[in-house]
């Protein structure tokens, strides 16, 4: 029967079988199970020495792939597989997944042979143009490197800098940091998520670190891996386990959107009651909030299961910086349109997680933002006081990191996006002035 074995930080911590097309076992080694930095591989999958078989192993490693049904079919054929089955594309590309699971071939060691071979800005240039002309082209397929695998649905790679330069992850060295040339399918998508990432940073909200690469004459949102650790005397990098929350809550990727059976806010608050240690628990609903009343005011409509992930430790769990914030602003309704009608359509847009009954931003109430910090147990004068100071900033934050953007990136859709967000940031602003009670 086919195995492989699973690793994390090192230590070889369970092992998979394929029992059949989509059909998995994963035993816990008794080893693990008696080690005092003991963890479960995801929430979904908790420590016991019974196996665990199911649609939740199932879901769990199928979120560790990508979600493009053609990025998994280019990937087997690169790697001359006959089939896009999740455990052989694991075997192949599993040693660098997002956090810090690994899996290996039976009886190997994954960590045996890391190596960084340096890339050049020509090479990296030519796998961005990839990219913007075929969203499938993850890979270089002229370079003898390591595979890893990123789970989305959007185009990018992933490559390693220590601060000596980039590198291309040969055998199984670790990556710190993700290319994202494409974003969504929306024009200027890359350049909107480095706005929309930067003033969420701005303003107070932990989240992933970018910036903007420029590799000759393409360009790049660049993002650091917050699930890498480089080393203090910078000898080499640590993978760090963190799992979505699709995973942790044992949904299908399919699944990842409230609307289609995903978790709702309330799904996420209690796993953060139940899993996050006391001492780390409030900050983590804290950023959580945050990061929902942002969403709220930005229309950063993406804002789904797949992109909240927590970190997993011994003691429990704590959520990670956020990642992949946009905003719909400069996409929604039509460039003719008059402030009136920009507004509406603002109020239209839809989130992916609901507030009470309602996904349309122009429904959700300030009350009912009340709500929900009450529920997630903060004070909720102060988060009224954070969430109108945010309004209030906005349209100043979003034009100064504008203004940092090279002349050839002041796009169109930058601009719109400048002009647009003192309008939906005032429909905040009133919302929080004014809550409505049902």
């Amino acid at each position: 029967m086919p195995s492989l074995d699973v690793y994390l930080y090192g230590a070889h911590v369970a092992e998979l079988e394929l029992l059949g097309p989509q059909q998995y076992r994963l035993s816990y080694r008794s080893e693990w199970l008696d080690d005092e930095a003991r963890m479960p591989l995801s929430l979904s999958l908790p420590l016991g020495a019974a196996p665990i078989t199911g649609p939740t192993l199932t879901s769990f490693l199928d979120n560790l792939l990508p979600d493009n049904a053609d990025v998994r079919e280019r990937w087997a054929l690169e790697a001359s597989l006959v089939t896009t089955e999740p455990f052989e594309l694991l075997r192949v590309y599993g040693s660098d997944v997002a956090g810090a699971i690994q899996f290996a071939e039976t009886g190997t060691d994954p960590n045996e042979n890391g190596a960084a071979e340096p890339i050049s800005d020509r090479e990296i240039a030519a796998r961005i143009r990839a990219i913007r002309d075929d969203e499938t082209s993850w890979q270089d397929a002229e370079r003898h490197t390591g595979y890893f695998s990123l789970g989305g649905a959007q185009g990018k790679f992933s490559l390693g800098n220590l601060g000596e330069g980039w590198y291309e992850p040969t055998g199984n060295h670790p990556t710190t940091h993700i290319m994202k040339p494409r974003v969504r399918g929306q024009q200027d998508g890359e350049l909107i998520e480095y706005l929309t990432m930067t003033i969420a940073q701005a303003a107070g909200i932990s989240t992933a670190v970018v910036q903007l690469g420029q590799f000759e004459d393409e360009h790049t949102l660049v993002v650091e891996r917050f699930d890498r650790l480089a080393k203090e005397d910078g000898s080499n990098v640590v993978r760090l386990h963190q799992e979505d929350l699709a995973q942790a809550t044992g949904v299908t990727r399919l699944q990842k959107y409230e609307s289609r059976g995903g978790p709702g806010y309330r799904d996420v608050l209690r796993l953060l009651d139940e899993h996050g240690p006391d001492e780390r628990k409030a900050a983590s609903k804290l950023t959580f909030v945050q990061a929902l009343v942002f969403s709220w005011m930005v229309l950063n409509t993406d804002a789904h299961a797949k992109n909240y992930s927590v970190f997993i430790r011994p003691d429990g769990v704590e959520l990670t910086p956020l990642y992949d914030v946009s905003s719909f602003v400069p996409y929604a309704g039509r460039i003719e349109h008059t402030h009136r009608e920009r507004a509406a359509a603002f109020s239209r847009t839809k989130l992916s997680m609901r507030i009470a009954a309602d996904y349309e931003a122009g429904e959700q109430s300030w009350f009912e933002w009340e709500a929900v910090a009450r529920e997630a147990g903060l004070e909720r004068a102060a988060i009224t006081d954070w969430a109108t100071a945010l309004a209030d900033a906005l349209p100043t934050l979003a034009a100064a990191v504008a203004t940092t953007l090279p002349a050839h990136l002041q796009t169109d859709v930058v601009a719109r996006f400048v002009e647009r967000l003192p309008i939906r940031a005032a429909q905040a602003a009133a919302a929080v002035a004014k809550p409505v009670r049902a």
